[in-house]
């Protein structure tokens, strides 16, 4: 797994970076500048006006050394340095290189902003562990206010930190790209910071993570480094061996949600679905899916209670209304189903009117919710950051599997609270009906066999996948959750080309790849 470490490991690789290659820090932020100088170069002509904005600390340091090598590559530039008693050692041997006719004053600076193309911004970085105060509050407002270029940060933002959480009330920069440098930060991944950051861009530039125990906030999940079961088909496989899903969807008015489920299970492989609606469903899935079958759940929406078994695994909750009714079946559900659960939607908001039968779930069950149905279920949150916190917590207490939905999607399983980061998606996603493709994506792993903590995340995986396909044909605004149909094949099919390039061992679960689709 590639991993997103926190703040404190970084500095452990900077001293370990140091000791094993026998430099000064100095040399190893010079190693740092010169990634991000052909980041520059590579971006912006020569005929871009620069300015540097540097803090009194490294990251300032930085920026003054980036700000050598750009001027050594002929670009114009000028520099403003934040007025301190305090310079880091590696900011001061960094100004020391650069002439003294680059540098502005602080009424220069303001009064000159609009004469520039470009602003580096290298006011504040990995350190940040406060709200931004004083001149550097003022600085960065300066910068929001009068800066009508892009704005590209280094390392993250000005005045956000790495993961501790923070809101609207901090004075952060807006930045158009944000090179961090080596590795992810949390806050990057998360919403409040995620949109000031802009264009994302990782810049390793060597430092060395080869030490004893790091601290992990997360961890990224993509091919290459997780090996799952990928279900797949032998030559004299039969439609008996890849299960028997159950989705549990649709009520009047949302017959919809129960169709794209169903479909997203046939197509991602179920040996067999069997859709459960309202009686009146019957009729648009004969005509839209006409490969599945069909149990009757009730009138208008959920009422009747479902014999379970001989399905192997059952989706639960997709526009299925919140009728004081289908809290009591969901309710008989939880105590008697005989295969894992995944529940979605409106089966979690029912689950949020009594939040004690959400401890009294199967273990190993997959829940999916998005911020809202999660605050529903689990407590209002102020912030993102309080969330992980939560689903870490119950996810180690419980054993249930938790897919929290969002730009990256954090999967926790396993009674793991370091969650899995998709690597996949787009905005694209952001339409009804998508998150009914991933309730029938994940039952169908899972009826085939899949483990639900191999389940989820992969579901997660091919989704974001499918739809990052299907954005080649479709503008993000203008894909709907049927749009996927076309490329949820293609997904899978590259998902599971991309782990079988894994190189397993001679026990692996992986065949060859032409079984996969003959």
């Amino acid at each position: 797994m590639i991993s997103v470490l926190h703040s404190d490991t970084f500095k452990k690789a900077d001293a370990h970076t140091l000791e094993k290659r026998g430099i000064s820090s100095a040399e190893l932020m010079e190693d740092a500048a010169m990634a991000c100088a052909r980041w520059f170069t590579a971006h912006y002509p020569k005929t871009t006006a620069i300015l540097v904005v540097a803090g009194h600390g490294n990251n300032g340091g930085d920026g003054l050394a980036i700000a050598r090598l750009l001027q050594e590559e002929g670009y114009f530039l000028r520099v403003f340095r934040m007025p301190s008693r305090k310079y880091s050692h590696d900011h001061l041997v960094n100004a020391a290189k650069l002439p003294e006719n680059v540098f502005l004053s602080e009424s220069e600076f303001k009064e000159r902003m609009h004469q520039y193309n470009l602003i580096i911004d290298a006011l504040l970085g990995l350190g940040t562990n406060r709200k931004a105060d004083g001149t550097y509050a003022k600085t960065i407002k300066t910068i929001q206010e009068h800066a009508w270029c892009p704005i590209v940060s280094i390392d993250l933002p000005s005045g956000m930190p790495a993961e501790l959480p923070f809101d609207d009330s901090w004075p952060v920069v807006k930045a158009t790209s944000t090179l961090c440098l080596s590795a992810w930060k949390l806050n990057l991944l998360l919403p409040a910071g995620g949109v000031l950051a802009g264009k994302i861009n990782i810049l390793p530039f060597g430092l060395d993570f080869d030490f004893g125990p790091q601290k992990t906030l997360a961890s990224w999940y993509r091919p290459g480094s997780y090996l799952p079961r990928i279900p797949y088909r032998r030559t004299f496989a039969h439609k008996g061996e890849f299960g028997h899903a159950l989705i549990i969807a649709g009520s009047d008015g949302m017959w919809g949600a129960g169709l794209l489920a169903a479909e997203a299970s046939m197509r991602l492989g179920a040996g067999k679905t069997t859709l459960a609606g309202p009686h009146d469903l019957r009729t648009a899935l004969a005509v839209r899916l006409p490969e599945a079958m069909f149990v009757r759940s009730g009138e208008l929406f959920w009422d009747t209670a479902l014999k379970t078994e001989g399905y192997t695994a059952i989706g639960v909750g997709p526009g299925l209304g919140q009728s004081p009714l289908s809290w009591e079946v969901l309710k008989q559900l939880i105590q008697s189903a005989q295969a894992p659960l995944v529940l979605d939607a409106d089966a979690l908001n029912v689950l949020a009117q009594s939040p004690a039968w959400l401890k009294k779930l199967p273990r190993n069950s997959v829940i999916t919710p998005h911020m809202g149905e999660f605050d529903r279920l689990f407590g209002p949150h102020e912030h993102w950051w309080a969330r992980l916190v939560t689903a870490g917590a119950w996810v180690q207490k419980h054993r249930i599997n938790i897919v929290l939905k969002g730009a990256h999607t954090f999967t926790f399983t396993n009674g793991n609270p370091i969650p899995l980061v998709n690597t996949t998606g787009n905005a694209g996603l952001a339409k009804a009906g998508t998150g009914d493709v991933l309730t029938g994506i994940i039952t169908s792993y899972i009826a085939q066999g899949m483990d639900p903590e191999e389940a989820a995340p992969l579901g997660v995986y091919v989704h974001g996948l499918a739809a990052d396909l299907a954005v080649r044909r479709h503008p993000r605004m203008s894909l709907m959750a049927s749009d996927l149909f076309d490329t949820l094949g293609q997904a899978a099919r590259k998902a599971y080309q991309a782990f079988s390039e894994l190189s397993p061992p001679k026990s692996s679960h992986l065949p060859p790849l032409e079984f996969f689709d003959e």
